[in-house]
């Protein structure tokens, strides 16, 4: 500023000097900065953005006034704004940003993540990791400050549609350190026992169980007609023995009943009863499968052994001697000698008690002899009969008695040629 005008004022405000214009009536006008009511824009500023240049008016000094309606910048804002006038809008403007519950963040899995500001919005929340559900993968999912905690699971491993049918069930495994545990107290499908339960789990308890059984003495079992049964299962319990065979007492009957290992022990079977010149043959004694009597020899009438023929009572045979054994024994208590010849013996069993008659006709020689045994053929036993030598055409009658057995023997006295004759049984 001008010295002279600083001193003048001086001088006015003293009083020193009232009025200096009218020391100068035309002092030199000072210059202005404008003309009084000049408006223009505020130097500096812009129309960028949000930003607002403003106005100034001159006052009536000449000087330009405050800057009135100026905005001028601002940090960014996520408003949609170019609030720093930078010619860009909500730009660089990010936030950390966390939707999990409070006090998670940081916590195991658990962290925050950031959001862009974007016309105004704060977008998606990206990056962030929010609680789960626990797994078990020896981490904090839930982030609680815990890992794998109170994880636990219903497990089975019996076959399909099996747990919750009979005895079985599910059982539980339990995660440690990012494992699960075996499957415990789980109860799976096992052999079916007789106990009342489905131990296999099919929904039928005791089904199909069937066991071999036997009540018989040790070791009896399979042995002479001994054989073991079977016992079925019913509501947990095994049933009666069926179909076993239990030793019994010994019948002759070449069976072995008491399954001893001795088929007809204790009837003498097996010992020779007849010797080989008999008219019968040699033989042995042998169970007769009826009461009376037990045993009997074997080539006696009704025996395996026997080779003669059966006579009943109205027959009337053509028989020959070819192909009969040669006998050249007497018979004892027959007071009769036997030929050397061939010998034939027939047999009868007495219906009656009646008079008997037996006879030899049609003989093609006269070298036959008839003899008849009571009771077997050993000959023990002729008190009822006699021998009829040369029997050609004769009658020998005797008396008969039900039930016993009678041997015909026809006694050739040469052993050759064979003979042929016709033997006629005829009973009152």
């Amino acid at each position: 500023m001008d010295i002279t005008k600083i001193v003048m004022a001086l001088l006015l405000g003293s009083g020193v000097i009232s009025n200096a214009r009218s020391c100068d009536p035309d002092p030199d006008p000072e210059p202005t900065e404008c003309s009084a009511g000049e408006i223009r824009a505020c130097p500096g500023n812009s129309n960028v953005g949000a930003c607002k240049a403003g106005q100034q008016t001159c006052t009536s000094s000449g000087t330009w006034g405050a800057c009135q309606g100026q905005v001028t910048p601002v940090a960014e804002l996520c408003d949609g704004l170019d609030n720093d006038c930078d010619g860009t809008v909500d730009e660089g403007l990010t936030r950390v940003c966390y939707s999990g519950q409070a006090g998670t963040a940081g916590v195991g899995l658990c962290k925050a993540g950031v959001s862009t500001c974007s016309n105004g919005s704060f977008g998606a929340c990206v990056g962030e990791v929010k609680p789960v559900a626990e797994l078990c993968d020896n981490l904090d999912n839930d982030c609680d400050g815990t890992k794998d905690e109170g994880l636990v699971q219903t497990c089975y491993d019996g076959p399909p549609n099996t747990a919750g049918v009979g005895i079985c069930q599910a059982g539980q495994k339990s995660c440690s350190n990012g494992s699960w545990s075996g499957c415990a107290n789980q109860v799976l499908p096992g052999t079916e026992i007789c106990n009342g339960l489905d131990d296999d789990c099919d929904g039928l308890p005791d089904e199909d169980l069937v066991q071999s059984c036997y009540d018989g003495p040790p070791n009896t079992a399979g042995v002479g007609i001994c054989q073991a049964g079977t016992s079925t299962c019913a509501g947990g319990s095994w049933g009666l023995c069926a179909g076993q065979v239990l030793p019994g007492t010994e019948v002759c009957d070449t069976l072995d009943q008491n399954c001893d290992g001795l088929p007809d022990d204790g009837f003498g079977t097996g010992v020779a009863c007849l010797e080989a010149d008999s008219p019968c043959g040699a033989g042995v004694i042998e169970c007769t499968g009826v009461a009376d009597p037990v045993t009997d020899c074997s080539t006696d009438f009704g025996g395996s052994a026997f080779s003669g023929q059966e006579l009943v009572c109205g027959d009337s045979i053509v028989a020959t001697t070819a192909g009969r054994p040669n006998n050249s024994s007497a018979y004892p208590g027959c007071g009769a000698q036997s030929w050397p010849g061939r010998d034939m013996v027939f047999a009868h069993v007495g219906t009656t008690n009646g008079k008997v008659s037996i006879a030899l006709t049609e003989q093609m020689d006269a070298d036959l002899d008839l003899l008849v045994l009571a009771e077997d053929c050993r000959g023990l036993n002729c008190a009822l009969v006699s021998q009829v030598p040369n029997g050609l055409n004769e009658l020998l009658q005797f008396q008969g008695e039900v039930g016993m057995r009678f041997y015909f023997v026809v006694d050739s006295k040469e052993a050759e040629p064979p003979s042929s004759y016709r033997i006629t049984l005829t009973c009152e």
